[in-house]
């Protein structure tokens, strides 16, 4: 008889340790279904499209290109005044 109750505790113990086991992985996939799911919402939020990438960086170069040449043609003046400067 007492070999028949440890029997059936330790079977008792198997079960509630499996049981404990199952539910740590369902809660596991169910906390990874859920990040899945707000990345899925906020992907397209974060990241940009490829067209709208180079529409952008085409513009910011075309800036940059302005830029250094306004930048060029003051030196280039700068330059030409201290040239022309006699020092006395």
């Amino acid at each position: 008889m007492d070999q028949l109750r440890l029997l059936d505790f330790l079977l008792m113990l198997v079960g509630a340790g499996g049981g404990f086991l199952i539910k740590v992985i369902w809660d596991a996939q169910t906390a990874l279904r859920k990040d899945l799911g707000d990345l899925e919402k906020n992907l397209p939020k974060e990241y940009v499209r490829k067209a709208d990438w180079d529409r952008a960086t085409d513009a910011v170069t075309a800036s940059i290109k302005e830029m250094r040449a306004e930048i060029g043609d003051r030196l280039d003046a700068i330059w030409h005044e201290l040239k022309g400067k006699a020092d006395k």
